[in-house]
């Protein structure tokens, strides 16, 4: 494809068609991806939170079950343990007391490297001899975990579709612009080759009424001249014969077509009628030669100077021969 395109006229310094639908396929691609990652992640980010708050209450709920029947200021140690294991990972638990004041947790679990206060949820617990503070604190992005990879994938997705539909589009643009150069050059030779076609039509009207001089002159000059003109085969015979021998010997040229031409010579000038042939074959001059033309039985025979010039053709040689017969 890339030879074609560099050997055909017009690619070069000429701008693809449609070249702005691959840009518009590709900003649209990703403009639509963008805004589907970010709903989708903040619908997971919504969920996410709701997990933490259901997670929250799970854990002031467990600490209440198990601690409704048994008093004291102090966890139990099963107690401790169990939230210890339940305790997701990013995820700080802290329980404080409000009877009286101090900075001593009473329990405190996890351990979170960049602790998010302000996603903080605090739940007031009374129990028979305990009032507390139950606080749980997610690390940064912990409430995002998920919303944050199915963003990317998202965004990595949609921008991989949109560069693989423009691309394609820019393949189609590229296709479309050899077809629309050879359909450029094509229609050029076709201008040319129909210029061509005029310029032959011009020509050959210009010849046609050149031959039709050439032939009405030439008819003009038989008509004038004096001597008779005759085109004879190979073998002697008369082919075209002109009027003046119906003048001259009193005979139609159309009664002696596809006749010998050596009838009209008198008997006793054949054998000089013959040897000129023969003399014209070899030498392929003209040849000339005096002798008695005879015509009707009771006219005259006619004396003529006789001229012979064989009519010669590439191919097959000699075809015949061209006479004028001159009356002395």
């Amino acid at each position: 494809m890339d030879s074609d395109l560099r050997n055909t006229p017009g690619t070069r310094f000429r701008l693809w068609p449609g070249l702005w639908m691959p840009g518009v396929i590709l900003g649209i691609g990703i403009l639509v991806s963008v805004a589907l990652a970010n709903t989708l992640a903040r619908t997971i980010a919504d969920l996410g939170l709701e997990a933490y708050h259901a997670r929250h209450q799970a854990l002031v709920a467990t600490i209440a079950a198990r601690l409704q029947h048994t008093p004291g200021q102090q966890l139990p140690a099963s107690l401790t343990s169990a939230l210890a294991t339940d305790l997701p990972e990013g995820l700080q638990l802290r329980i404080d007391t409000l009877a009286r004041h101090t900075k001593q947790a009473v329990l405190e679990l996890g351990n979170v490297d960049e602790p998010r206060d302000s996603e903080a949820l605090r739940t007031e617990l009374t129990l028979p001899g305990r009032h507390w503070m139950v606080t749980t604190t997610p690390s940064a992005g912990w409430i995002d975990r998920a919303s944050n990879p199915a963003r990317w994938q998202i965004l990595t997705a949609g921008a991989g579709i949109s560069v693989l539909a423009a691309l394609l589009m820019l393949v189609a643009c590229r296709r479309l612009a050899i077809r629309n150069a050879r359909i450029r050059q094509q229609q050029a030779q076709l201008d040319r080759d129909q210029q061509q076609i005029t310029n032959l039509q011009v020509e050959k009207s210009v010849l046609r009424h050149a031959l039709n001089d050439s032939e009405a002159r030439s008819r003009d000059l038989v008509r004038l001249g004096g001597a008779v003109i005759a085109e004879l085969d190979h073998q002697g015979r008369i082919g075209f014969v002109s009027a003046q021998i119906a003048d001259m010997l009193g005979r139609a040229p159309s009664d002696l077509t596809d006749q010998p031409f050596e009838q009209l010579v008198s008997e006793q000038d054949r054998s000089r009628f013959r040897e000129s042939l023969d003399s014209a074959r070899s030498e392929e001059d003209l040849t000339r030669t005096d002798l008695a033309l005879i015509g009707a039985e009771d006219a005259r025979p006619v004396r003529v100077c006789l001229r012979l010039k064989t009519i010669k053709d590439p191919v097959h040689g000699i075809t015949g021969f061209r006479l004028s017969a001159t009356p002395d």
